[in-house]
C-alpha cells in the first residue's frame, strides 16, 4: 500500500479546448577539461568558466557550446553547468550514470534536491543519442519525484538533409525527430558564430528561452521569432562537410508542423522559428497543453512553485483559516500573471467537495483545484488585401 505523504502536485488533462524571475535554471550536462564530476556548478562568465571547468571557446567540449550559447550569443548572465566526463566525446554510459549514485544525467536530481527552482530549462548540447535523450526527459518529466523541468534537445544531422543548392530538406529533416513528447522542444541545425564555431542549434534556443523568460518572470512567453545576434548561420551536413543552410520561411513551417524549431534569416537578421513542443505532429496535437511551449512550461512552473512553497507546513493542522489563506494566496498569484499576460482569462483556486471526499479527508489527504489558461502566441497575422474601384472617382470628381 502506497501511503501519501508529504505535497504533491500533478498536472491532468486539457479542460478542453480553452485551454515566473528568470529565475529560470538554466542548467547544461556535458563536458568540461575539469571540474568535480557529477556535481553542480553555477557560472557567471566565461572567464569564470575557464577558472572552474577549464573551458574555452571552440575546446571541443560541448559545455563550451552551451558557454558560447548562453554569454556570447543570449548574453544571459549565469547558467549551471553538471559535467559528467572530462573527455571531448563522453561514451553513453557517462551520459546515462547510475541513480544510486547521482551520477550521469542523475546528478541533475541533486541539484534540484538541493536547491529546487519554478522554471527549469535542460539542454544536453549536440546529444542527439535517442536513450540518453528519453532518460534526461523521464527525470524532466518528475525529478525527485516533485520536480518538472523542460527539455531543449538536438535533432542529429545527416547527409541528404541539404539538395544539391544547400536547401533544407523538411520530409527528410522530420524523420530523425527521436522524440515527441510535450516536455521537449526539439531543434534543427547547428549554429555557426560569429567566431566560426558550429555549436548546439539547442543550447541556442534553450539559452535565449531564459532570456525571454526574465522579461515576465516566468515562462510566458514561447521561444520563436526571438533575434539570434552574433551569427553567421545555421549549419546542416553535406557530404563530409558542415556548410550554411538556406531555410525558406515555407521549409522553417514545414518543420514547425511536425514539432521540430529551427532559425532562420529574416531580412537582416536570424531569428528562431518554431513554437510548438516536440509532440506536436502533422499540424495537430492530442492534448492542447502540448501546442505551445509556453503552456506545459507554466504548467510545470506552477507544479514546482507549489511543491516548494507548501512542503514546509506539511503535518500543520489544517485550519479552516488555513484552507482559505491558500486558497486565496494561490488566487492572488494567479490574478497578478493574468496582470502581466502571462495568463488570460479567470484562472481559479478552489477546495471542492468533490475533490476532497471523506475517505481522503480521513487520511489527511487535501486536494485544492487550480485551473489556468495560459496566454496564446501571436502565431498568425491575415491581412485581408482588396482592390476597390470606389477610388477611381477622383478623376472625375
Amino acid at each position: 500500500m502506497v501511503e501519501n505523504y508529504g505535497s504533491e502536485a500533478i498536472l491532468i488533462e486539457s479542460q478542453g479546448f480553452v485551454g515566473v524571475s528568470t529565475n529560470t535554471n538554466l542548467v547544461f550536462i556535458g563536458s568540461a577539461p575539469s571540474g568535480t564530476l557529477n556535481e553542480a556548478v553555477t557560472v557567471t562568465s566565461l572567464t569564470d568558466a575557464s577558472t572552474k571547468l577549464g573551458l574555452a571557446l571552440g575546446d571541443g567540449h560541448n559545455l563550451s557550446e552551451a558557454l558560447e550559447a548562453a554569454f556570447s550569443i543570449a548574453g544571459i548572465n549565469k547558467v549551471t553547468c553538471i559535467p559528467i566526463s572530462h573527455e571531448q566525446a563522453p561514451n553513453k554510459s557517462e551520459y546515462l550514470g547510475d541513480a544510486a549514485l547521482g551520477t550521469g544525467i542523475y546528478a541533475y536530481e541533486e541539484m534540484l534536491r538541493n536547491a529546487p527552482s519554478a522554471t527549469n530549462l535542460v539542454c544536453l548540447p549536440s546529444v542527439t543519442d535517442s536513450e540518453i535523450l528519453n532518460a534526461m526527459l523521464a527525470l524532466c518529466k518528475n525529478a525527485d519525484g516533485l520536480y518538472a523541468s523542460y527539455l531543449v534537445y538536438d535533432l542529429p544531422l545527416n547527409d541528404g538533409e541539404l539538395n544539391a543548392s544547400n536547401y533544407v530538406n523538411p520530409a527528410t529533416i522530420v524523420k530523425t525527430k527521436t522524440i515527441s513528447d510535450m516536455y521537449s522542444t526539439a531543434v534543427w541545425g547547428q549554429i555557426r558564430t560569429s567566431a566560426g564555431h558550429d555549436i548546439s542549434g539547442a543550447a541556442v534556443r534553450a539559452s535565449l528561452m531564459a532570456k525571454s523568460d526574465a522579461n515576465y518572470g516566468v515562462p510566458a512567453r514561447v521561444a520563436g521569432n526571438l533575434e539570434v545576434p552574433a551569427i553567421q548561420g545555421v549549419v546542416g551536413v553535406k557530404g563530409e562537410e558542415k556548410v550554411i543552410a538556406k531555410i525558406p520561411r515555407s521549409s522553417a513551417n514545414e518543420l514547425s508542423a511536425d514539432g521540430i524549431c529551427t532559425v532562420r534569416r529574416r531580412g537582416s537578421v536570424y531569428v528562431t522559428w518554431g513554437d510548438h513542443t516536440s509532440a506536436f505532429a502533422g499540424g495537430n496535437v492530442t492534448d492542447e497543453l502540448a501546442r505551445f511551449e509556453n503552456r506545459i512550461r507554466m504548467n510545470a512552473m506552477l507544479k514546482n512553485r507549489w511543491v516548494m512553497k507548501y512542503d514546509s507546513i506539511i503535518d500543520s493542522p489544517l485550519t479552516l483559516q488555513m484552507r482559505n489563506d491558500i486558497i486565496n494566496a494561490e488566487q492572488d498569484y494567479l490574478n497578478g500573471l493574468v496582470a502581466i499576460g502571462a495568463l488570460i482569462g479567470e484562472p481559479k483556486c478552489e477546495f471542492m467537495a468533490v475533490s476532497n471526499p471523506i475517505d481522503n479527508i480521513v487520511q489527511g489527504n487535501f486536494t485544492w483545484n487550480i485551473t489556468v489558461t495560459e496566454t496564446n502566441p501571436l502565431k498568425y497575422m491575415l491581412a485581408r488585401i482588396a482592390f476597390s474601384v470606389a477610388g477611381l472617382s477622383f478623376y472625375t470628381e
